[in-house]
């Protein structure tokens, strides 16, 4: 299937808010490295018509992959050329933008406030869960994976 480049390339042909749904389509996809989710491909992007021109879908099919041993840990959208998530580095991320420092400086503070803030929601989430009586032991997995995720992405961030 396509991946982040062709993805990008057909966001800006075909979208009616170009600007906007690429970066909403580089979010999902730094959402989807900080949950674990290898299986984020292009079937899991969407475009929805409301008139003549389409918009980027919301997120959907999210699901930690990494947490389960017999699937697939590399990554089906390649960030930067790189598809083993802890080998991805700011400069492979920084592929996703125009080279100018506006865009840069963009997506660093995106990375930074996804991965900063994704450890207090999962948080909340998971005593939602659990106040719901919805206990199981893939969650502290899960949790552990976006946790290790969040980290090396303020780190990379932090040694650049």
């Amino acid at each position: 299937g396509p991946g982040t480049e062709r993805s990008l390339d057909l966001i800006n042909r075909a979208c009616g808010r170009p600007a906007a749904d690429r970066l909403r389509f580089i979010r999902m996809l730094i959402f989807h490295y900080l949950v674990g989710n290898a299986d984020a491909h292009g079937k899991n992007y969407a475009l929805l018509y409301s008139g003549n021109t389409p918009d980027l879908a919301p997120i959907y099919d999210v699901v930690c992959t990494a947490a389960y041993p017999r699937l697939a840990k590399k990554l089906a959208m390649r960030i930067g050329g790189r598809a083993v998530p802890d080998t991805i580095q700011l400069k492979h991320w920084l592929t996703l933008v125009p080279d100018t420092k506006a865009a840069q400086r963009l997506l660093v503070s995106d990375v930074s406030n996804l991965a900063a803030n994704i450890e207090n929601e999962a948080d909340a989430l998971l005593r939602e869960l659990s106040d719901a009586g919805i206990k199981h032991p893939i969650l502290k997995a899960v949790r552990g994976i976006i946790s290790n995720r969040a980290a090396h992405l303020l780190r990379i961030i932090v040694s650049s």
